[in-house]
C-alpha cells in the first residue's frame, strides 16, 4: 500500500516540526532573547538587595514583635501607674463640687482646681487629658473609660515609636554594659553561677537554656583556631565533595577507635549555611581549604555559583566532537563487492 494513511508518518518523512514551524520559532526564540537576557539581567541586579531588604524586614518583625512591643506594653502600664488621675463621684461629692450624681458623660466638674470631664463608665478624667488625646485623633466613643484613656494619652505623649525606639535602644546598651560590669565582679560571677546552676536543675528549661548557652558561647566567645576552618569532606559519598565547618576535635572514643585525629565537622547545606548535619571525620580524609567564613557561606548561599576568586578554575570544558560533513558529489564510492 503506497498511499500513507492520514495521521501516520510516511515512509522517508522527517520526524519532528515541519521546516517552516521550526524556522518560525527559531524566528521567534532569536526575537525574545534579548528580552529575555535583559530580563535575567535586571533580575541579578535586583535580586540581592530584595533579598536582604526583606530578610531586614523580617528581622525587625521579629524583634519588634518579641522584644520591642512587650517592653512597650510593660513601659506603658508603669507610665499610666504614674502619671493616671482618675476619679470616682465619691471623690466630688465629698468636696460637694459634681453638678448631680449620675450625670451624663461629657460633663465637667472641678476639683482641686483641676477641671475634669465625666466618661460613659463615670471615671472622671483631667479636661487636658482629655483633650490632648481627642486632638491626637482618637474617637470620642472610643474613651469610654479612664484606663483607655490615658492609654492613649501616654502612647501620644511618652511612647511615641521614635521616642520610644530610641529610650529602649540606650537603655538596652546600659543594661548590656552594667550587667558585663557585674559579671567582672566577683558578686556577680557568684550570682551568675547560681542562677546558672538553678536553670539547668529545672527539667523542661535545663534543654533549651542548655543549648541556647552553647551557641550563644560559639557566637560570642572569642573562636580557636580549628572553629574557623574550613573543609571539603567527600559527603555523601566517595568522590562527592561538601563544604564543612570544622567546629571542635572530634570525641575521645571516636578518637580511640580510629586510632587518628577526629575532627567535627557541619556539613553546611544550600541555600542555609546554620543547617546540615554534624557528622565525625578522620582528620586525613578532609582538605584544609583556603577559605574564610564569609567566602565559604556566600559560596554556600548563592549554590556554588559565587566561587572564591582564590578557589576559582580556568579549565575550558569539551564541547561536542565537530562532525565533519562530506558532500555526496565528493564522497567516496563504496566498492563493489
Amino acid at each position: 500500500m503506497d498511499h500513507p494513511v492520514d495521521g501516520l508518518i510516511s515512509p522517508g518523512e522527517p520526524v519532528g516540526l515541519s521546516p517552516d514551524r521550526g524556522k518560525e520559532r527559531s524566528y521567534l526564540a532569536q526575537l525574545f532573547h534579548p528580552v529575555r537576557v535583559a530580563m535575567l539581567r535586571g533580575l541579578g541586579v535586583i535580586l540581592p538587595p530584595l533579598v536582604t531588604l526583606i530578610v531586614l524586614i523580617w528581622a525587625i518583625q521579629v524583634v519588634t514583635y518579641y522584644v520591642f512591643e512587650p517592653v512597650r506594653v510593660a513601659a506603658r502600664s508603669v507610665i499610666i501607674w504614674l502619671v493616671q488621675d482618675i476619679r470616682q463621684e465619691e471623690d466630688f461629692l465629698k468636696r460637694s463640687s459634681l453638678p448631680a450624681p449620675g450625670g451624663i458623660a461629657g460633663e465637667t466638674a472641678i476639683l482641686d482646681g483641676v477641671m475634669y470631664v465625666r466618661l460613659p463608665d463615670g471615671d472622671y478624667v483631667p479636661k487636658t487629658v482629655y483633650d490632648r488625646v481627642v486632638q491626637g485623633g482618637v474617637a470620642k466613643k472610643e474613651l469610654i473609660s479612664g484606663k483607655m484613656v490615658y492609654e492613649h494619652y501616654v502612647d501620644l505623649v511618652y511612647l511615641q515609636p521614635w521616642k520610644a525606639a530610641v529610650t529602649f535602644l540606650c537603655v538596652f546598651v546600659l543594661l548590656l554594659y552594667f550587667v558585663g560590669k557585674l559579671m567582672a565582679a566577683e558578686i556577680g560571677r557568684f550570682v551568675y553561677t547560681q542562677l546558672d546552676a538553678a536553670l539547668i536543675r529545672l527539667p523542661l528549661i535545663r534543654t533549651v537554656y542548655s543549648a541556647a548557652k552553647q551557641v550563644s558561647n560559639f557566637l560570642l566567645s572569642r573562636p580557636r583556631v580549628t572553629a574557623s576552618r574550613v573543609v571539603a569532606v567527600e559527603w555523601p559519598r566517595k568522590g562527592s565533595w561538601a563544604l564543612g565547618f570544622v567546629t571542635s576535635e572530634g570525641m575521645r572514643d571516636i578518637c580511640d577507635a580510629a586510632s587518628e585525629p577526629i575532627l567535627t565537622v557541619l556539613i553546611a547545606t544550600s541555600p542555609m549555611p546554620m543547617t546540615g548535619f554534624t557528622v565525625q571525620v578522620r582528620k586525613s580524609e578532609t582538605i584544609d581549604l583556603g577559605l574564610s567564613l564569609e567566602e565559604a557561606f556566600q559560596f554556600i548561599l548563592s549554590c556554588g555559583v559565587v566561587v572564591p576568586p582564590s578557589q576559582a578554575t580556568t579549565t575550558v570544558l569539551p564541547g561536542p566532537p565537530v562532525v565533519e560533513h562530506i558532500p555526496a558529489a565528493e564522497a567516496p564510492s563504496p566498492v563493489a563487492g
